[in-house]
């Protein structure tokens, strides 16, 4: 008896092999009406009409030409790729559904051990290596098939930073959580994972509906899941993540953040103005809660420059500034004999950048007297240290147009405002008065009570 994924692998070959015929006929069919429609009507047709018959003919080539290396290309893939596709989902069917692995014993009779299958499905990069070390290494068996209480999904290495002791904490309330990873997690997301020795799992396989998922995007590569896990009955739960644009005025992106959660976790009073949602509770932030604390311990590094440059002109925001932002902060470092010191967003690839760290953002935060940037969560990295910030806007940028940016900490508009800033960075300056500012609009800080005790028991008594 022929098994139900032969049946539908069968299935998909011959749609393969359809789709492939139909791109041979578009191809061979292209040609002739490009070479035989504009012969047949050449003759009868005028200046005009001529002038339009080449273009349609050279369209019509063009395509059929697309069309037809397309398909040639297809046609070229190894065959060895299909086979990796099999065996890739035969791989997903199994540690997903271990029943399906016992009624489909041709299926698993494919595996190989881990290691070897790495191989020789990431041969080309074709499989993500969570596909297939995921389980050896994100969990065992036990824990893919466990009901967790709180599914944490970051986006990025330093949510899993933050939110590790968010799962501690909950741990102690006695609510069970884990840290999801999919095909968009990176190595550095894994690496976090494995020093704070967290429970692990792929949501791939994982098919238990949690009480709650943790995010701090609701947007992007996690919406799919979190759509999929409201349909199951989990509750959504937010945390704000550092500067957020929240009206989309200057990445011009469709994201309307935290809007899609039931729960929402505030940072503070900015957070406060512009998340109008029913459901919202003001935690604070762990991050910048921990910054001061390094702080007043005085365990930050010395600076040893002048100024460090953020260069965060990432996901479309400003394009046409970028370059004139940039020329200009460096003719201010030029014209004070300053060496440039520019710290780039690791998704800008602007190569007339010159003068590059190497170094972490946090690091060149600690050795820096002053920080220059536009809207960034790195603005409250450096006041939280102590550091002086030039919040450096000639574009006008409005994400925070709603607070009032004091002389100790200005909204500077124009280079020769900047050159006066940095010029006067030797007066007396008490990093108190930044993290003031700091507390006041942006992160509220409870004295009794961590941010990370706020956020686990918001999540608890939400579940």
């Amino acid at each position: 008896m022929i098994s139900r994924t032969t049946r539908t692998l069968r299935y998909i070959r011959l749609a393969c092999d359809l789709l492939s015929l139909s791109a041979r006929i578009i191809t061979f069919g292209g040609l002739a009406l490009s070479a035989s429609l504009p012969l047949v009507l050449w003759r009868r047709a005028g200046r005009i009409a001529k002038i339009c018959i080449a273009a349609f003919a050279l369209a019509c080539s063009s395509i059929s030409m697309m069309v037809g290396l397309n398909a040639a290309r297809r046609r070229t893939v190894p065959a060895r790729r299909e086979d990796r596709q099999v065996v890739s989902r035969a791989i997903d069917l199994t540690y997903r559904n271990p029943r399906w692995a016992a009624e489909n014993p041709s299926a698993v009779s494919l595996f190989k051990p881990d290691e070897e299958w790495h191989d020789y499905l990431n041969a080309d990069g074709f499989v993500d290596q969570y596909s297939i070390t995921g389980t050896a290494r994100l969990g065992t068996d036990r824990q893919q098939a466990e009901a967790f209480d709180v599914i944490v999904l970051p986006s990025a290495r330093y949510h899993v930073t933050e939110l590790a002791p968010v799962i501690a904490q909950l741990r102690n309330l006695g609510v069970s959580a884990a840290l999801g990873f999919d095909s968009n997690s990176t190595d550095g997301m894994l690496a976090e994972a494995e020093r704070f020795s967290l429970d692990c799992v792929r949501m791939a396989e994982y098919t238990s509906a949690p009480g709650a998922v943790l995010v701090m995007n609701d947007w992007g590569a996690t919406r799919t899941y979190l759509e999929s896990a409201r349909r199951r009955g989990s509750k959504i739960i937010a945390k704000v993540e550092g500067a957020q644009d929240f009206a989309n005025r200057e990445t011009l992106r469709w994201r309307l953040p935290y809007t899609f959660a039931d729960l929402v976790l505030l940072q503070g009073e900015f957070d406060e103005q512009n998340i109008m949602v029913d459901n919202a509770i003001t935690v604070g932030s762990i991050r910048t809660e921990q910054i001061l604390d390094a702080a007043e311990r005085r365990i930050l590094e010395e600076p040893v420059r002048p100024a460090v440059t953020n260069f965060n002109f990432a996901y479309g925001v400003h394009p046409r500034a970028e370059s004139k932002w940039y020329r200009d902060v460096r003719d201010v470092h030029a014209s004070l004999g300053y060496r440039l010191h520019v710290n780039v967003h690791p998704a800008v690839t602007a190569a007339f950048v010159d003068g590059r760290s190497s170094w972490p953002l946090a690091l060149d935060l600690e050795t820096s007297d002053v920080l220059i940037s536009r809207a960034s969560t790195a603005i409250f990295d450096a006041l939280a240290m102590g550091r002086r910030v030039a919040y450096f806007r000639p574009e006008k940028e409005m994400v925070w147009q709603s607070v009032e940016w004091t002389t100790g900490v200005p909204s500077i508009d124009t280079p020769r405002e900047l050159k006066e800033f940095l010029v006067g960075r030797n007066t007396y300056w008490e990093p108190r008065a930044g993290q003031e500012f700091l507390k006041k609009n942006f992160v509220s800080v409870f004295p009794n009570v961590s941010a990370v005790e706020r956020v686990a028991t918001a999540i608890a008594s939400g579940l």
